[in-house]
């Protein structure tokens, strides 16, 4: 039993050098621009960082350009410290600034519909589980930025719904622009077809290095 217990201990101290902290600060709320260039800043108003590199997660108040609506996603390094975040409508480098090549991703209809009628464009995409970022598992200095867009279809029934029609990614070059980060590629087709909203999953894969991403079809019991 003497030898199990320290067996036991040398893998639990492997896997806690291992772990990885991607998914280490959450960003939530608002912006603190005005869609009237012509006003000041509001410092009233702001979004919030749920950092978990603490025992006790930490809420802080968090100014910034973007607003996270529906679609938020961040991405942090192995330590935990922020890289870049985005809200589907463009991507952020961890100064609050868009990053270099990262604005008006997911760039089609539903971000003209969405974005393109006012002034003020950083106001972020509704897409409930819209996008996710993910490790490059072949090149540490690259991450995936992954997403969707939104088609309005109404079907034969006169029943409308949002319906996904094409699934997209874009690749961070993490030591780009100085380690700022750069968008290197941006809204690469993945997969076309009539997806459902939402539903948008990862999970490694049993090789410890890559990624299954899932996606289903609007209907039935396909899935890519």
């Amino acid at each position: 039993m003497k030898y199990i217990i320290i067996s036991i201990g040398i893998l639990l101290s492997v896997g806690k050098l291992c772990a990885q902290k991607n998914d280490y600060q959450w960003f939530f709320g608002y912006d603190n621009e005005n869609y009237n260039p012509n006003l000041p800043v509001d410092t009233n108003i702001g979004g919030v960082t749920v950092d978990f590199n603490s025992p006790t997660p930490t809420v802080t108040k968090h100014i910034r350009i973007a607003d996270m609506d529906e679609g938020d996603v961040s991405y942090c390094d192995n330590d935990g410290n922020l890289v870049f975040y985005s809200n589907l409508g463009a991507i952020f480098d961890k100064r609050d600034s868009v990053m270099l090549g990262g604005d008006s991703t997911d760039y089609g209809a539903y971000w003209n519909s969405i974005l393109g009628w006012i002034n003020y464009k950083y106001s972020g995409l509704r897409i409930v589980q819209g996008g996710m970022a993910l490790p490059s598992p072949g090149d540490s200095s690259k991450a995936y930025m992954l997403y969707y867009d939104l088609v309005n279809c109404v079907f034969p029934d006169s029943l409308g719904a949002f319906l996904n029609g094409t699934f997209y990614y874009s690749v961070v070059d993490l030591k780009g622009n100085h380690g700022l980060g750069e968008v290197v590629k941006k809204d690469v087709t993945l997969l076309h077809d009539t997806l459902a909203y939402s539903y948008l999953s990862a999970v490694k894969h049993g090789n410890g290095r890559d990624w299954w991403v899932i996606r289903p079809y609007y209907i039935g019991n396909c899935y890519y």
